[in-house]
């Protein structure tokens, strides 16, 4: 559902109508396994797998693309016939220019020089702009996976799962906020500006350009970023109390002690925000095309909990 243009005639600029059709398609996968099973010991396992695509398959008015509104320059997401659900449109980063890209012709975005990012001319007319923007990625992961065991010894049990996903995309303005092309030698920079370019005999790793350009920016790939990530989500250990009641405790029951961590063990591809699954604003600035995004949303927070449970 999108608000739609209408004529202006019936006291309204937009209606909200069905503006095109998405085909979904996945599968789930669950398996459970009793490993081994004991009198004193036992430990059971579970995994689960999901995978979920989506493609649009007709636009309002037969249109073959629809471009998001963004509130950062130019547009850097869409809706295109065949295509994923707000795709990633932008214009590809391939290096770091040289003098000998620019006298070898190279097509440059406004007044670039050597040092400044290389991109790709997708249209192959010469020049760099927004017409050479191309879809990147996606924002929906492939695969999202998670896997449980539990383990029992006596009165101890202890249980953990680790989750993740894979195959999605995130364009960060956080990232680009950070660590924007242009943004001047005396600004705080992320890490990474350390092995920028810095001459010709000093080129870096050829991730970032030199320190201040003036040639502007462009929604571009040195923003974009993989949301996969795996994390250690829980642990729990435990201690259970059985049968006090004939321990002499006629009040009580049973009873289980135990201690929980969560998010404290974790690796991402991350590194234009906190969270790979950060959406804390609408980066299209359009109530009608709400695009979540991550522009400063916060790292998870690890806890650790501690509790008692008694049963009368």
């Amino acid at each position: 559902m999108l608000n739609v243009p209408t004529m202006w005639s019936t006291g309204f600029g937009s209606l909200l109508d069905n503006a095109g059709t998405v085909q979904s398609r996945g599968w789930d996968l669950e398996i459970t396994s009793r490993n081994i099973q004991r009198d004193n010991f036992s430990w059971s396992s579970s995994f689960n797998l999901s995978h979920n695509t989506n493609k649009v398959t007709q636009l309002i008015g037969d249109q073959q693309e629809i471009l998001i509104p963004s509130s950062f320059d130019i547009e850097h997401s869409i809706l295109r016939v065949g295509q994923p659900m707000y795709s990633i449109y932008v214009v590809q980063q391939d290096g770091i220019l040289t003098q000998q890209d620019i006298d070898n012709g190279a097509a440059l975005y406004g007044t670039q020089v050597a040092g400044d990012p290389r991109y790709v001319d997708a249209n192959g007319d010469g020049v760099i702009d927004a017409e050479d923007r191309v879809i990147v990625g996606h924002p929906n992961p492939n695969y999202v996976w998670g896997i449980t065991n539990d383990f029992k010894y006596k009165n101890f049990d202890l249980s953990f799962m680790f989750q993740g996903q894979s195959g999605g995309h995130l364009y960060s303005l956080l990232g680009r906020a950070l660590g924007r092309t242009g943004q001047g030698a005396s600004d705080n920079a992320l890490g990474f500006y350390r092995d920028r370019w810095r001459s010709a005999e000093d080129p870096g790793e050829g991730r970032v350009g030199k320190a201040y350009s003036t040639f502007g920016r462009i929604k571009n790939t040195d923003w974009l970023y993989s949301s996969d990530y795996w994390r250690l989500r829980n642990v729990t250990f435990g201690y259970n109390f059985r049968d006090l009641r004939l321990a002499g405790q006629s009040w009580l029951n049973s009873g289980r002690v135990y201690l929980t961590l969560e998010n404290f063990w974790g690796r991402d591809k991350y590194d234009g925000g906190l969270n790979p699954e950060s959406a804390n604003t609408n980066l299209s600035g359009d109530d009608d095309y709400l695009e979540a995004g991550d522009y400063g949303g916060l790292a998870l927070p690890k806890t650790i909990t501690f509790g008692i449970n008694l049963t009368f």
